[in-house]
């Protein structure tokens, strides 16, 4: 007995090529052209790479006119920002409480075709001194044409599922 492939045994069938197709088979379709979009886990793994280099008011050029932003998950009508507007007072609501931060992304979960929740670790220095913050946090991401058309905060993942089911 000798190992190896048996070389008479790996032949192609005739009209089984990519030339030829077999009988009953449609034709061959052509291959996927262009640019593949990136999926929603992809923008998020982005744009907190863009947050961590260089501030979250980078990201502005990557904001839906539309965005709503929603800050306290128990109070979503009271703390939801809308708008360019909106964007620019949660982003200065940042800025403003903390001198420095930077966000661990502990997973990315894709929820559907527009949405992606986000495990994150968050460490942050506030303005006000003291000592560095830790904190984990649930970031559910709703991207539309590879823009933020919606986030929300929590610290409870039960809370962040439910919001998308």
């Amino acid at each position: 007995m000798t190992s190896g492939r048996n070389g008479s045994a790996n032949t192609v069938r005739p009209k089984c090529t990519d030339l030829d197709r077999t009988p009953g088979h449609g034709p061959r379709v052509a291959p996927y052209v262009g640019v593949v979009p990136p999926t929603p886990a992809d923008v998020a793994d982005q744009l907190y790479a863009r947050w961590n280099d260089d501030g979250l008011s980078v990201l502005t050029d990557s904001v839906d006119p539309d965005v709503e932003l929603i800050c306290d998950p128990l109070r979503p009508v009271e703390s939801a920002l809308r708008g360019i507007e909106g964007w620019n007072q949660w982003v200065a609501r940042w800025d403003e409480s903390y001198e420095t931060m930077h966000i661990t992304i502990d997973g990315l979960i894709p929820m559907g075709a527009e949405h992606v929740l986000a495990l994150v670790s968050i460490t942050a220095t506030p303005r006000s001194g003291g000592n560095e913050l830790s904190w984990a946090a649930a970031h559910v991401w709703t991207v539309r044409d590879g823009l933020i058309a919606r986030w929300e905060s929590h610290v409870d993942l039960a809370l962040a599922r439910g919001t998308l089911l």
